[in-house]
């Protein structure tokens, strides 16, 4: 058990005599935003400075989302397909696929994903295969060589391995040796119901709900009418401020710290999944158990929390973080939020007076640096749709599209070493095409010229030419799931052996 004390001991110990400060308090800061946005009492009054910050950040998170660059690919994954196709890849007039072609679609739902007709076409072999994979069950066709279809029920493959020609004692040629059959059947039974996943995210929950109550309880919040420079433009605001100081700081140490060795949860669930995290243990301790060694660490600790506490509270008050959301005086869409670490500002972020689902310009500043970070969509109408990113005023990405000509040109990377992506783009309704045309790069190349003993570096650019082709479809309802296949326990030998021969015959 020396190496956790030592371990826990040198964090202590590099976080003491006044080396805590700034730092653990700017990230007990930041995680007091988290704590707001997780959410509050439901005792506490609607328009209380809590709140306000907690619809703010919330607010921001989910509008961040919604912004017009991302809805289409959000709304995709949420329950839509992309379909793909692509045989040319064209570098120095030579087409690298030769006669290969590949397609296939991918539907998203929320309980379920499915790959359809991923189908690989050449002279040499044909591919043809559909999977399915989702809470329950799993799927897996192939048309052009095996000319089958295997799936199951999670809840299922452990038993059906066991009556199936790759258990130990089956006498098949395929049988899987003991030692490595019974730790992939005992995982898989682990599997069967999710059952260890959801007790750990229950107590990951309450780990988490209860850090996020202990800042809330100890941070402080005040809130006051301003007039601040959002976007550039002073404006009328609402100015939440959250206060973090050493004091604060060695409460919430304390009282997470006292319930964390109160609570039995996280010892029982350990105790509960002991084999599974044997493993571990034995490689941190051997002859522990995971929650011995975790109870352990616990008492370890008693000490360094106290003294981390008492070095916090000397230090005073003068030493403070706080956070700064800003928005408008009658409603909680935030406009800027900027964390100070004794009264200097650390980092801000300005989404101006639209507020980041609408706004044009999203700018980060770093301790003085003015727009280290800044986004800004410089057109965007009828005709095209032109943004920038730059960061420490160097642009290092453009996205450009011709709204007229369904044109699209994305480049990536500083000035004279760009990579670029262009092609076609074109919207009908919830469905998008796309389609890759070339792709464009700078390498630097060592070249000689005529007569020279020595050369020089320069400047090269390639082209890649291809038809990748994408449909995304942001409302696609996925296919049922899959009833008719073959379970593990129904595959014979014979199958085997009949799919190696067809395999060797294509291999030649």
């Amino acid at each position: 058990m020396g190496k956790i004390r030592n371990f826990f001991a040198g964090l202590w110990k590099k976080s003491s005599k006044g080396a805590l400060g700034k730092g653990a308090i700017i990230a007990i800061a930041t995680s007091a935003s988290i704590a707001v946005a997780g959410g509050v009492t439901a005792g506490i009054i609607l328009n209380t400075p809590e709140v306000v910050a907690a619809n703010a950040l919330k607010g921001f998170v989910q509008d961040f989302g919604e912004r017009d660059e991302f809805e289409t690919v959000s709304n995709m994954f949420e329950k839509g397909s992309m379909e793909a196709s692509m045989s040319e890849i064209i570098v120095n007039d030579e087409n690298v696929m030769e006669d290969i072609a590949v397609s296939g679609k991918l539907y998203f739902s929320p309980k379920a994903y499915m790959l359809e007709n991923l189908k690989v076409e050449s002279e040499m072999i044909n591919l043809n295969g559909t999977i399915y994979i989702s809470e329950e069950m799993f799927y897996i066709k192939e048309e052009e060589i095996v000319d089958e279809a295997f799936g199951g029920k999670y809840s299922e493959i452990a038993d059906q391995l066991r009556d199936s020609i790759f258990a130990p004692d089956s006498g098949s040629d395929f049988a899987i040796p003991e030692e490595v059959f019974d730790p992939m059947v005992e995982a898989l039974e682990n599997v069967e119901d999710d059952k260890m996943a959801k007790d750990a995210e229950k107590v990951i929950k309450k780990y988490v709900e209860k850090l996020f109550d202990v800042i809330v309880d100890h941070a402080e919040f005040e809130s006051e009418n301003d007039e601040v420079k959002v976007g550039g433009e002073k404006t009328a605001v609402r100015v939440v401020s959250i206060t973090i100081t050493p004091e604060i700081l060695a409460n919430i140490i304390v009282d997470y710290y006292e319930f964390a060795v109160e609570d039995d949860d996280l010892v029982k669930f350990l105790e509960k999944y002991e084999e599974d995290f044997q493993v571990i243990a034995d490689n941190i301790d051997e002859g522990m158990t995971m929650a011995e060694i975790y109870e352990e660490a616990l008492e370890e600790l008693e000490d360094q929390v106290d003294e981390m506490a008492d070095e916090l509270e000397e230090e005073g008050d003068d030493s403070k973080v706080v956070l700064e959301i800003v928005t408008p005086r009658l409603s909680s869409k935030l406009l800027q939020l900027t964390l100070k670490a004794d009264k200097e500002k650390v980092f801000t972020l300005d989404v101006g007076k639209d507020g980041i689902k609408k706004t044009d310009r999203i700018s980060i500043s770093v301790e003085g640096q003015k727009d280290a970070i800044l986004y800004e969509i410089e057109q965007n109408d009828n005709k095209a749709y032109k943004a920038t990113l730059e960061v420490a005023d160097q642009k290092i990405a453009t996205i450009k599209v011709d709204r007229a000509k369904d044109k699209f040109d994305i480049s990536v990377g500083p000035e004279g070493q760009e990579f670029s992506v262009s092609g076609s783009i074109k919207k009908n309704g919830k469905t998008t095409t796309i389609g890759l045309e070339e792709i464009t790069y700078v390498e630097q190349e060592y070249v000689y010229d005529d007569g020279d003993w020595y050369g020089h570096y320069e400047d090269v650019e390639y082209v890649i030419e291809t038809d990748l082709e994408i449909i995304i479809k942001e409302s696609d309802k996925i296919p049922a799931a899959p009833k008719d296949y073959t379970s593990i326990d129904e595959i014979t030998e014979d199958d085997i052996y009949e799919w190696a021969e067809k395999i060797e015959d294509i291999a030649g």
